[in-house]
């Protein structure tokens, strides 16, 4: 609520004088846990990052390039296509993906995010060690921290005190949203999900927690049972 977009502005001021000995900001914990922030062509969560996979036989070295060359197959450019496979550079493809013939928005914009979603799908299950980055993010919102792209980012830096606090982002984060559910999609299992397993592990350590109880109590009353056995049995033996 608007309160705890308050909180999170006031700890940001708060944490903005908080700097390392090398003059660099930290982090605030109680934002850094629920955003994971990348931007950058070196981020593997770039559509621009260089790693090979394939699909129905026809290879990409980015995720930007399966996203250009279906934008293209879409819109049924064929010749446009086939020479964005030929590319190598990221921005030429994009460059590429500008001169598509027969461009239509409303199809695009009905088509995008799921060719998106494909292709990074794609990208970080053929890749292991992006595959491990990705999940580590769990269960945090990634976020596309572009201070120049209002649309599939933010419009912000991270370092823009605005970035902290989602109503006040100036881009729709698309692309983070994406990642995120590609993320929770290659777990395996959604958001609800995964507290559903966490709440059913709760359950399952109360309960061997409830057998531990149990078990002990049984133990001190069988030893109990046995104290007074032998308590019984000495008596007699001095009766007698």
């Amino acid at each position: 609520g608007e309160k705890n977009s308050e909180k999170e502005n006031n700890e940001w001021s708060r944490g903005k004088e908080n700097k390392t000995s090398g003059g660099e900001r930290r982090h605030l914990p109680d934002v850094k846990h629920k955003y994971e922030y990348f931007g950058g062509n070196h981020s593997v969560f770039s559509q621009w990052y260089l790693s090979d996979f394939e699909v129905d036989g026809i290879k990409f070295n980015c995720a930007e390039k399966y996203m250009m060359y279906h934008k293209a197959v879409l819109m049924e450019d064929y010749e446009i296509a086939d020479y964005i496979l030929t590319l190598d550079d990221p921005s030429e493809m994009k460059q590429q993906g500008r001169y598509v013939r027969n461009f239509d928005q409303k199809l695009w914009d009905e088509n995008c995010q799921a060719i998106v979603a494909e292709g990074n799908i794609a990208k970080f299950s053929q890749n292991e060690k992006l595959k491990a980055t990705l999940l580590s993010t769990y269960p945090k919102t990634l976020v596309f921290a572009s201070p120049k792209d209002r649309i599939w980012g933010i419009g912000l830096t991270e370092d823009d005190p605005r970035a902290w606090n989602k109503k006040s982002w100036s881009g729709g984060n698309v692309l983070g949203e994406i990642l995120t559910r590609v993320r929770d999609k290659l777990m395996g299992m959604d958001a609800k999900t995964a507290q559903v397993v966490v709440a059913k592990t709760a359950q399952v350590a109360v309960a061997k927690t409830a057998q531990v109880a149990v078990a002990k109590t049984a133990q001190v009353t069988v030893a109990k049972t046995a104290q007074t056995s032998a308590k019984t049995e000495y008596s007699n033996c001095i009766v007698s």
